[in-house]
């Protein structure tokens, strides 16, 4: 074999070699293709605000886990209390969805580095202590664990409706 077939077989086999490894995929047998902790927060975010919003609430329930608990840190009797299982607010958070004046909007959020927990900003409007709506700004940490909200801290200033 001549020099100049030696090169030209092993550019041809070479090429074949850069394109078989770019077409064949990346992910060992056996191990599937999920998405990162932070795309399934993010995902999770985005759940939590388009059914908080719409006031769905049987959506925004299933985001949580069966062993999720929740803190209200704007109403003192709440803080004095401690946090509750989400399981036992069911009815509740239906109530709570179903108010007229009751909404959530959301101005921004962010989900931490490694995806375990997702700050929202936003605005929560209820019915104040003098009948009429009332609008106050509200923070809301939620924790992640295994692709479920396993926490729910609410922060807010309560004078207005208590």
């Amino acid at each position: 074999m001549t020099r100049i077939q030696f090169l030209l077989l092993f550019t041809v086999l070479s090429m074949g070699l850069v394109v078989v490894v770019a077409c064949s995929s990346h992910t060992p047998s056996g191990v599937s293709n999920q998405s990162s902790p932070v795309q399934v927060a993010e995902n999770l975010a985005q759940a939590f605000i388009s059914s908080y919003e719409a006031k769905q609430a049987a959506d925004w329930l299933n985001l949580f886990s069966s062993e999720a608990v929740f803190m209200d840190n704007g109403n003192a009797t709440s803080r004095k209390e401690g946090v509750v299982y989400i399981r036992h607010s069911q009815t509740y958070v239906n109530y709570l969805f179903s108010l007229q004046n009751f909404s959530m909007k959301f101005s921004s959020h962010f989900v931490s580095e490694d995806g375990r927990f997702i700050a929202l900003t936003g605005t929560y409007t209820n019915t104040g202590k003098d009948g009429n709506p009332a609008s106050v700004p509200m923070e809301i940490i939620l924790e992640v664990k295994d692709g479920k909200i396993i926490r729910e801290d609410d922060y807010y200033d309560s004078s207005p409706f208590y």
